[in-house]
């Protein structure tokens, strides 16, 4: 897939995630970080054990939270901040993601690059431009809901009806909205699957890249009692 094509995919994403943590603040990075890998961006925090049951947790509290009638407004600085914040954090989290694993899914492994001259192999860096459109594009979704998220509840306190079943109604659309954002790509494949010629290449390509990184971090390979 070409660079706009992740671009464009990890824009859509972000715009999702923002939205959801504009609902729920917590809900977002929930999501990313219950399908994170270790190698994406941020991966070994959030794709850890305690990282996953941290933000989980944080969800599910906050869900709760959001029924009880001292919680303040989410439009009070103390409700939008985070939301904006987290918006930014975890739209940046999927857009880089979305860049980092490609055409729908290769690992780290697939960004060691050949070099066009001799048999030098590098390790290419990230372009940092679709990361940061994924983080602006996640705060300004995040605003977005959370201002339609507080008027859609203002409707039951407006006609004296009872709050909860517009607050069920919303964490129904958070949690689509969230499935939406960190769900598989449609139509896309792991780079090389059904290719045997591009699959042995990846692989050829992974193996020589290690060797190269084992020589730069021998450490990171080191074997016990090796």
């Amino acid at each position: 897939m070409s660079d706009d094509g992740y671009r464009g995919g990890g824009v859509r994403r972000a715009a999702l995630v923002g939205a959801a943590s504009g609902l729920r603040s917590q809900a977002g990075l929930a999501g990313v970080a219950l399908t994170a890998r270790p190698d994406d961006p941020a991966g070994s925090l959030l794709a850890h054990r305690w990282g996953r049951i941290g933000a989980l947790v944080g969800a599910v509290g906050e869900a709760v939270g959001d029924k009880l009638p001292q919680t303040p407004s989410r439009l009070s600085a103390q409700g939008l901040l985070p939301r904006l914040l987290l918006g930014g954090v975890t739209g940046w989290a999927l857009a880089a993601r979305e860049q980092t694993r490609g055409a729908g899914g290769g690992t780290h492994e697939e960004a060691y690059q050949y070099a066009a001259d001799g048999e030098e192999l590098t390790r290419s860096a990230p372009d940092a431009a679709p990361a940061l459109i994924g983080a602006a594009v996640g705060v300004a979704a995040a605003a977005a809901a959370s201002f339609a998220g507080a008027r859609w509840r203002r409707i039951a306190a407006d006609r004296n009806w009872p709050d909860w079943p517009f607050a069920l109604v919303e964490d129904a659309v958070t949690a689509a909205v969230v499935y939406a954002a960190v769900g598989r790509p449609d139509g896309r494949r792991r780079a090389g699957a059904g290719d045997p010629w591009r699959e042995e290449t990846l692989y050829e390509g992974s193996y020589a890249a290690r060797e190269v990184d084992a020589d730069i971090r021998p450490d990171a390979y080191h074997q016990p009692g090796g």
